[in-house]
């Protein structure tokens, strides 16, 4: 049982380490000078295109805060002792698609 508990902590260390490692890569790249793709629409930012961008924006935002509130959820109807295990999934779940969908949503 030891030997587990000790997997689970290593995991857990690897989990967070590469979230955080992936949240300072972004908060670097949005500060620095990042090439930006052109507009696609072709409107010339016309006002339209500027509530589209916010909407998108404000979209993406509520589904990253949900993420958290699924895993409280999921930490509620659980037993104390798999805790750790589902936020390290969920955690791992976040980092990795948000990985791939930089990854493939960037032209």
């Amino acid at each position: 049982m030891p030997t587990r508990s000790r997997v689970m902590k290593i995991v857990l260390r690897i989990g967070l380490t590469l979230g955080v490692v992936y949240l300072v890569w972004l908060a670097w790249g949005a500060t620095s000078g990042m090439a930006l793709a052109a507009d696609p629409t072709g409107l010339g930012g016309t006002a339209d295109s500027a509530v589209n961008y916010v909407w998108i924006l404000i979209c993406a935002f509520l589904v990253m805060f949900m993420q958290p509130g699924f895993a409280l959820l999921e930490a509620g109807f659980c037993r104390a002792k798999n805790v750790t295990n589902l936020m390290t999934k969920n955690l791992m779940d976040f980092v990795i698609g948000s990985l791939v969908f930089s990854s493939s949503a960037t032209p």
